[in-house]
């Protein structure tokens, strides 16, 4: 398993300077080819320094082949599939002395479904949804051509959650809108590659970013502003 020191780096920051955000690192990046019927992954995350706490997490978004077959465990707890979201059992301050951390793992089987997918996931202290960062598994069983990757890839946004700026990466040229709890978009863009848009203005809460790619894919994924 990878091992993620996203909180160590992020409440240091927080006891120092609470307007401080964490960017995203693509150490928390696992990309891997399923080479077995059955592959696990996954990310370990603990504190700057031991100390009791609860981890929770969200997923937030999640374009694995629906036909794989996966579960997803987490400290203490196992899905089968992705849910929307989890709370780990919390860990006392002796557990963290001993060394006991919080994780996610996927295990995935491919079924010989050819095809290819990305789970990022939300984890966050939770006593504070803001101490936090996102994690991301993209996982590839088999070849396919160049035109179904390109076609197929999801779009990737960091750091979510934001509260300023928000950068967007993509196939081509893209276009998309960012819709309220409510369902009205509040911002739209069209680019192209890696851009970055500015979110200042957006109120604080939850968001629907729509994308559509330059071969008329279309996804969805939950933006978080803070």
């Amino acid at each position: 398993m990878k091992k993620l020191y996203f909180l160590t780096i992020l409440l240091a920051v927080c006891f120092t300077n609470h307007a401080q955000t964490f960017v995203y690192s693509t150490e928390q990046h696992i990309d891997e080819t399923l080479t077995a019927p059955y592959s696990t992954f996954g990310v370990e995350f603990t504190t700057a320094v031991p100390q009791a706490i609860t981890y929770g997490w969200e997923s937030v978004s999640n374009t694995l082949p629906s036909g794989w077959d996966i579960s997803l465990c987490d400290y203490t707890g196992c899905y089968v599939g992705v849910p929307s979201s989890g709370t780990m059992t919390a860990i006392t301050l002796p557990e963290s002395q001993n060394g006991t951390e919080g994780f996610i793992k996927l295990t995935v089987g491919h079924q010989e479904i050819i095809g290819e997918g990305t789970v990022e996931i939300y984890v966050f202290d939770s006593n504070d949804h803001s101490i936090g960062d996102t994690i991301s598994f993209h996982l590839v069983n088999g070849t396919a051509s160049n035109h179904e990757i390109a076609s197929n890839e999801p779009f990737k946004i960091y750091p979510n959650p934001t509260k300023d700026h928000l950068t967007i990466k993509g196939t081509g040229t893209y276009s998309g809108a960012i819709y309220n709890s409510l369902g009205q978009s509040v911002l739209s863009f069209k680019r192209s590659g890696l851009s970055t848009i500015n979110v200042s203005n957006l109120r604080k809460g939850v968001y629907i970013i729509k994308y559509s790619n330059a071969f008329g894919k279309t996804f969805n994924k939950r933006l978080i502003i803070k």
